[in-house]
């Protein structure tokens, strides 16, 4: 392989994007109009991998000193790559990614793979190199829906018990951003003293570049919405980024109604529904893990890899 890497500048957006958009694991994420949307926040420090003249892979990455990471603005960052590199140049490009990477001054390379369910097919090539030369550094635990679980058979009693108190709740897609915002940013606040990842305008920007991809979906009793969530649609997984109903509604029902019309809305066209994590500050919440597992929801790993870069032996390499 005559292997060659290249630093990411602003004007090679439509060669990065026109990868992207033929990777066998990239996602719109991936896309340079999602990533630059908070770029003032992050000093981008990409990476084009070419075999010759051939681009083979990317990096999405930002730098912090010495240190690298892919990437703390994204939900993932990741390897993105062809479909056809068998395993013995998988090892070869991630071990010269490395040494690149020293010569750039990283000494700490800190990487958050992308789920293995949002691939076009299962796939865990790219953990080989990753485990070659890496270790994990931590774990989060998504819970997945696989739609080949019929519909009848995903909900356990508790849930079916709550979705049936619901039925005065009506759902359907809805633009009333600003007021799912309120309810989300008043939750977040009152439970954990956090804010949503994204602001109201930013979340308004990304909505604008990706029409077809992020979607707001609201329980509404009577005229007012009492819950909502945010889906993230790639390929054919359906991923819910954020869900959140009123906090002094004693009914809590709403939000099980918005949840489940949503999986009966997606589950015939999609492959895998996403429920996310079930963390809270590295910790799993028991509660929010059950309530997912009552909608079919399984685990699956999703890896942080770290690689100490600046202990590469080159010569072993």
């Amino acid at each position: 392989m005559n292997l060659k890497f290249k630093i990411y500048r602003p004007d090679d957006k439509e060669i990065w994007d026109a990868f992207v958009a033929r990777s066998f694991n990239g996602t719109f994420l991936h896309y340079r109009h999602y990533m630059d949307y908070h770029s003032g926040r992050f000093d981008d420090h990409s990476v084009f991998m070419f075999n010759g003249n051939k681009l083979i892979g990317l990096l999405p990455a930002h730098r912090i000193n010495n240190r690298l990471y892919s990437h703390n603005g994204l939900t993932y960052g990741g390897w993105v790559n062809v479909k056809n590199l068998p395993p013995r140049q998988i090892l070869n490009v991630w071990k010269s990614l490395l040494v690149f990477l020293k010569h750039n001054g990283i000494e700490d390379f800190y990487l958050k793979e992308i789920p293995l369910f949002l691939s076009a097919y299962l796939s865990e090539r790219n953990r080989l190199a990753f485990s070659a030369f890496g270790r994990v550094h931590h774990r989060f635990w998504h819970w997945i829906i696989d739609t080949r679980k019929p519909l009848n058979k995903l909900t356990n009693m508790d849930r079916r018990q709550n979705i049936g108190k619901a039925n005065r709740f009506i759902v359907r897609e809805t633009d009333q951003w600003e007021r799912f915002w309120q309810i989300l940013q008043h939750n977040l606040l009152r439970r954990h003293q956090a804010r949503p990842v994204h602001s109201l305008e930013e979340i308004l920007l990304l909505k604008s570049r990706f029409p077809g991809n992020i979607k707001l979906f609201g329980a509404y009793d009577q005229d007012e919405m009492v819950a909502g969530s945010v889906l993230y649609l790639h390929r054919d997984t359906a991923h819910f980024q954020y869900v959140s109903t009123l906090p002094d509604t004693k009914d809590r029902s709403a939000v099980d109604k918005l949840v489940w019309e949503i999986i009966r809305k997606f589950h015939p066209s999609t492959r895998i529904i996403s429920m996310g994590t079930a963390e809270n500050e590295g910790q799993i919440d028991e509660k929010l893990a059950y309530w997912k597992y009552s909608f079919g929801a399984e685990i699956f790993a999703q890896f942080l890899w770290y690689f100490d870069v600046k202990s590469l032996n080159e010569e072993d390499v």
